[in-house]
């Protein structure tokens, strides 16, 4: 790291950028925290076929298109940018839960944890 730090604006290369839906994939201790922010990973309606992806189907979580969770582009945003669109499927998120503990390299946690997983939301985001 230089001495200024990482300029996050504007996107490059294959990072996302603009309103479009994310999944909120951080717990309700996180999310409704003093920081006011919540970590998301943004969804597309363009298929990549990569590992770290989860397809979501037409009508599960207020979604018109088939689409996919990309959760090799997680961010922190504002709470306030967040317009709820709905909730995904009990095996949506089992897939959810199995890319990112494949890709932060987490072992199962305490039932408690997954609770919190169960309640994620996916959410409208505008300028992610």
């Amino acid at each position: 790291m230089g001495g200024k730090g990482q300029e996050l604006s504007p996107t490059r290369g294959h990072e996302r950028a603009g309103q479009r839906p994310a999944l909120v994939v951080s717990v309700d201790p996180f999310s409704h925290g003093p920081a006011g922010l919540v970590v998301v990973a943004p969804v597309t309606t363009r298929d990549g076929s990569i590992p770290v992806h989860v397809r979501v189907a037409p009508s599960e979580g207020g979604l018109s298109q088939r689409s996919v969770v990309l959760f090799d582009h997680l961010s922190s945003v504002a709470k306030e940018r967040l317009i709820r669109l709905g909730t995904l499927s009990a095996g949506t998120l089992a897939g959810v839960e199995d890319r990112l503990r494949g890709l932060l390299r987490l072992q199962k946690v305490s039932p408690g944890y997954l609770d919190y997983l169960r309640v994620v939301s996916l959410n409208r985001v505008g300028s992610l």
